[in-house]
């Protein structure tokens, strides 16, 4: 699979090329075959999330350790958006929709179970949980005609993106070294930043994606000032603020 990377994620573009590359060699032939079928060679959306694990741990000491949860947040993203898929499909393409999600989850199963990660079962098992019930909540919405409710869309950004978001971040610091309390705050950092892009990509009011925004940021600002804090404000402020065009990346 062909990716781009955006500018805000250059100073980790190797690592997220060595994240890819491992996807690449993970995934059979027919896996790359569906991908390539239903997925675009490049989606913001797949990036952010492996890319908020490496830059999370660039705050720490280890952070070459990080390699092997951002491969487990692309699989996540990848097996989850097959699966929300199939509502905009045919009878036959959803089956295969449904059968390549489960088959990227059993990646991750695998892997978690390779490398002696069973300790994370329980939190991503509940972050695919919330995942798929934002996801629901929208599908519902959809279905019924209807618009959510304010309360109702902040809950499904929350459990969207802000799960998603959040888990990428603490999970980075989890495996760089940091401890408890520094993975709380990376995981409310990037639940605040999840949700704020998410308001932004539905086309919520710009004030709600700046007041998350800030909120985020406010919860980084409690660690240290280092160059690793600096690169993963920057990549905040142009997840959420950047226009379309600027977000344009260069081709691997």
């Amino acid at each position: 699979m062909s990716r781009r990377f955006p500018v805000f994620f250059q100073e980790i573009q190797g690592e997220l090329e060595v994240v890819f590359k491992k996807l690449e060699v993970l995934l059979h032939p027919q896996a790359k075959l569906l991908l390539q079928q239903f997925y675009p060679d490049f989606d913001l959306d797949s990036v952010i999330p492996p890319g908020l694990v490496l830059l999370g741990a660039r705050l720490f000491a280890h952070a070459g350790a990080a390699i092997l949860p951002a491969l487990f947040m692309e699989l996540i993203y990848l097996a989850t958006t097959l699966h929300t898929l199939p509502s905009q499909k045919n009878r036959k393409e959803s089956q295969f929709l449904i059968l390549g999600g489960d088959y990227l989850f059993g990646h991750l199963f695998f892997l978690l179970c390779e490398f002696d990660c069973l300790f994370l079962l329980d939190r991503l098992a509940r972050l695919i949980r919330e995942m798929s019930e934002g996801f629901t909540l929208l599908e519902a919405g959809r279905q019924e005609e209807r618009a959510l409710k304010n309360r109702d869309v902040l809950e499904q950004l929350k459990k969207q993106y802000g799960s998603f978001f959040g888990e990428s971040c603490a999970l980075g610091c989890l495996f760089a070294g940091g401890d408890e309390e520094k993975q709380l705050l990376m995981r409310h950092f990037g639940v605040e930043l999840g949700i704020a892009y998410g308001a932004k990509k539905i086309g919520l009011e710009p004030t709600l994606s700046l007041s998350r925004l800030n909120r985020a940021l406010e919860f980084l600002a409690s660690f240290s000032v280092g160059p690793g804090q600096e690169e993963l404000e920057r990549a905040a402020r142009e997840i959420v603020l950047s226009t379309p065009e600027k977000l344009s990346c260069a081709a691997n």
